[in-house]
């Protein structure tokens, strides 16, 4: 599948301008929280932010060894490293209310990555109604139960919110994606709508990348039959979310970004989205906004 871009120079891996390694990233003396910080994507997105230099990371997750494994290897790395594991179902509410009761119990978040998923393949008309809301259980309500949470808790002068999100909510079809890519758009327009209603934090939704690794790209190759012939690494949508965190990313909050993008050429664009509050957001294609 060939996929689309807005920036001619599309980047499969990191690079310096979003390397968490550059001063101009650091996070030193934030707290960051991450959902589904027990593999993929969030154990990646745990790391970058340790480099960043976190004076805090803390995951949560379902299952305890994923996240204590997490936190074994990144320790292993990075001495430092002040990782906390909670085990954290989202879709539940007195999960997510005990686990944010404990982060509150420890100080303000200034980061929070919403990155917890749940694929299930199928097609509306064939697939198990159950299996299929099961998908919204966690990417609408899990999502709803976490960000209120941390609403309540969230450092409100800059605080940035990052949800991880995925090109199948704007792709036109992807086999098989019925549940996933209809989740994804609903919460791509909630969090849309959770910048409007919050303009002193910093809010952006993020396609990570197609990266073969993660369970959920397993899942999905596997059933839909899809392929990308150009993997991305796991460390490039990391990377990428802490740059978005930094000032250089601020013009973009409000906006549904992609990992790939280089990041001088958005910067090039600054003025354009400035002026125009409707590009790179979830809308109707073929007629004015």
């Amino acid at each position: 599948m060939e996929l689309p871009t807005y920036t001619k120079q599309w980047h499969n891996d990191v690079y310096p301008d979003i390397d968490a390694y550059r001063p101009e990233l650091s996070v030193n003396g934030k707290r960051v929280v991450v959902t589904g910080g027990g593999g993929g994507i969030g154990s990646a997105t745990v790391e970058a932010f340790v480099v960043a230099g976190a004076m805090e990371v803390v995951i949560l997750g379902r299952t305890k060894q994923t996240l204590e494994a997490t936190k074994s290897v990144i320790s292993s790395k990075h001495p430092n490293a002040n990782i906390v594991p909670l085990v954290t179902d989202i879709a539940r509410p007195e999960s997510v209310t005990e686990a944010f009761a404990s982060i509150a119990g420890r100080g303000l978040i200034d980061v929070f990555v919403n990155n917890a998923a749940y694929l299930s393949i199928g097609t509306v008309g064939n697939s198990d109604p159950i299996e299929w809301f099961k998908v919204y259980e966690t990417n609408i309500k899990g999502s709803l139960l976490v960000v209120q949470a941390v609403l309540k808790n969230i450092n409100t002068q800059g605080g940035t919110i990052i949800n991880v999100s995925s090109a199948a909510g704007h792709l036109q079809y992807v086999p098989g994606y019925s549940a996933y890519a209809t989740s994804k758009i609903a919460s791509a327009k909630a969090f849309e709508y959770l910048q409007h209603e919050n303009p002193d934090l910093k809010v952006f939704n993020l396609q990570p990348g197609i990266i073969e690794s993660t369970s959920i790209a397993t899942k999905a190759t596997l059933h839909s039959g899809l392929s990308f012939p150009q993997q991305d690494t796991v460390e490039l949508p990391a990377n990428f979310m802490v740059w978005l965190c930094s000032p250089e990313a601020a013009f973009l909050k409000g906006r549904f970004v992609w990992a790939n993008w280089d990041v001088k050429e958005l910067l090039q664009k600054k003025q354009l989205l400035e002026n125009d509050p409707t590009l790179l957001t979830v809308g109707l294609l073929g007629w004015p906004q």
